[in-house]
């Protein structure tokens, strides 16, 4: 087992606990933020885009996200598993989702990159 198989395993477990985006390297003062700050917003606003009954899963996704000094998400990518139809639509949801409050670093509002988790059960 390497460095990053050690690091990796318990951040994605942390992660499954409930809904909370994981940072990268970079640290914020205050990271992005998506409607409300509530672990509920993002999933119920990805959840309420989309047929669930058309897709027969039960896993859980991560999400990288970009998003720009506004809070808009500039990108959007999987970043665990396969690249399947019900992934590809979240991603084109996500990229047309509305902003989120940015994050900040020094008072300043900065880029950031991060990942968000979205379960289905």
């Amino acid at each position: 087992m390497n460095f990053k198989q050690i690091f990796i395993v318990p951040v994605i477990f942390i992660s499954m606990l409930g809904f909370r985006p994981l940072f990268q390297e970079d640290s914020y003062d205050q990271p992005p933020v998506f409607k409300g700050n509530t672990k509920e917003a993002f999933p119920k606003y990805i959840f309420s885009k989309i047929d669930k009954s058309k897709y027969k899963v039960t896993r859980t996704y991560f999400f990288e996200l970009k998003a720009d000094e506004k809070g808009k998400i500039v990108d959007a990518g999987l970043k665990n598993g396969e690249d399947n139809d019900l992934a590809k639509e979240i991603i084109i949801i996500i990229k047309k989702m509305p902003k989120w409050s940015p994050a900040q670093k020094d008072g300043k509002r900065v880029k950031s990159t991060f990942i968000v988790p979205l379960s289905f059960k």
